[in-house]
């Protein structure tokens, strides 16, 4: 099921992706990113299992949009880990932000797909799998000069395997850097 929705609607959202981050001129601004991730990898059936480690990935700023909100190109990986259990994902997708430059703050929702790598620390389950991914995801970031942001998030996910049984929710702060002051 993941897997038909994936091939129906994934590459559009790869496509939307391509237009939006195709380089500009004026408005050409490039970021990366670094984040410290808590994920509750629930699989339906043992509840909350957490595994930790990090974000990290590049911003691509594209054009502005309805006078006030920022469309971007995101490319994430993200890897965590708890006691040889492990999930490993590259996504790529468009975030939209809406800066409130009054207070430095810019909320931003995002939808990202692609695949992710699960190795089980156990016997139990799925020992290896490789399959599709999506990610709805929404932050806040606070900006702390011309180069520099905080960012915290929050995004729900579904890996495909097991027909979508995995739906790791993440949880991230970190900090942006952006190579062209603001």
């Amino acid at each position: 099921m993941a897997q038909k929705w994936f091939m129906r609607f994934g590459w559009t959202a790869l496509l939307l992706l391509a237009v939006f981050a195709a380089p500009r001129a004026s408005s050409a601004q490039v970021s990366v990113y670094g984040e410290v991730t808590a994920s509750d990898l629930n699989d339906g059936t043992t509840g909350v299992n957490f595994l930790y480690g990090g974000t990290g990935g590049v911003l691509v700023e594209g054009p502005t949009i309805f006078k006030r909100m920022v469309l971007s190109a995101d490319i994430k990986g993200r890897y965590i880990d708890k006691s040889g259990e492990r999930l490993v994902s590259l996504l790529v997708g468009p975030r939209i932000a809406y800066p409130i430059k009054k207070f430095g703050l810019s909320p931003y929702a995002e939808f990202a797909v692609g695949f992710a790598r699960y190795r089980s620390g156990t016997t139990a389950g799925p020992a290896n799998s490789t399959d599709n991914q999506w990610q709805v995801e929404g932050g806040l970031a606070k900006r702390l000069s011309p180069r520099f942001d905080v960012v915290a998030d929050y995004g729900y996910s579904q890996f495909g395997v097991n027909n979508g049984e995995y739906n790791p929710k993440n949880i991230s702060a970190g900090v942006i850097f952006h190579f062209v002051k603001r």
